[in-house]
């Protein structure tokens, strides 16, 4: 049942944790941990299959590493191609809203929707397998990828988390002859459409709203009055209508319920 509570009363020495950018960088790293790649052996009639590694690693590192391999200095046992991802800015996202229809078993703070900026780099000494990779991500995000998740442990309510590509670059730099080994580096850009949440408050779940409608400032003329509430049938089957319904204090937050709205226009003439 929707029992969101407002952050007005949330002190910022709350002790609470929901590993919430945990799980971003779980959600977003698993969209390209399983990318592989074909390359063609010596006789040029067979194939292998190679995976390609990721980790979450920032890119001043990554590409010194590349390019430390790729200048020869040292002898290497880094698997070529490779990835790399990292967070690079998080910021609110004041334009999105939270959804009013959402169903809610669970009390928390209203959710506060963040953008989470990630950049993906692609690591390669040649340019075949880089451009392997990067055409199996590309189709993916149509303008975006939608991904579903579960961000709250112990809570069944599922969010949609969007993925954007935002934009792709590839720096190449190989720039001497032949006997010159290289380094390719591409950078992704995304952002995950994300939440993050306030504490758990423990209190018990609202099953009955009743909202009055004044016509004067003074709020001595009640001109409507409205009522909200699950719908449950004796057999367990949701029902909109008020006769069916059994008591609202017998309704669980986990059960199939429906939802009872009544206005009534007369509320004097009826008290």
């Amino acid at each position: 049942m929707n029992n969101i509570k407002r952050e007005s009363n949330l002190s910022i020495s709350s002790n609470y944790y929901h590993a919430s950018l945990r799980k971003a960088i779980s959600i977003f790293g698993s969209r390209f941990n399983d990318i592989q790649i074909m390359r063609e052996v010596s006789s040029g009639t067979e194939h292998e299959t190679v995976d390609v590694p990721l980790q979450y690693a920032p890119i001043q590192k990554f590409i010194a590493r590349i390019e430390a391999d790729a200048s020869g200095g040292r002898a290497s046992n880094i698997i070529y191609p490779r990835m790399s991802f990292e967070i690079t800015n998080i910021q609110r996202d004041s334009i999105r809203k939270i959804q009013k229809t959402n169903r809610i078993d669970n009390n928390y703070f209203v959710p506060v929707p963040y953008n989470i900026d990630f950049q993906l780099n692609i690591g390669s000494k040649n340019a075949e397998d880089s451009i392997k990779i990067v055409e199996q991500i590309l189709p993916l995000f149509n303008p975006n990828l939608a991904i579903s998740a579960q961000l709250l442990d112990n809570n069944d309510e599922i969010f949609s988390t969007p993925l954007e590509l935002n934009n792709v670059v590839m720096n190449d730099t190989y720039d001497g002859d032949f006997m010159t080994r290289r380094a390719i580096i591409w950078q992704l850009d995304f952002t995950l459409r994300y939440y993050f949440f306030g504490p758990i408050p423990d209190s018990a779940v609202i099953k009955f709203v009743k909202t009055n409608i004044y016509s004067d400032e003074e709020m001595t003329i009640l001109d409507q009055e409205m009522t909200g509430q699950p719908g449950l049938t004796a057999n367990s089957e949701p029902t909109t209508d008020i006769n069916d319904t059994i008591a609202y204090t017998s309704i669980n937050a986990d059960d199939n319920y429906g939802f009872i709205f009544q206005v009534d226009e007369t509320p004097e003439a009826n008290n």
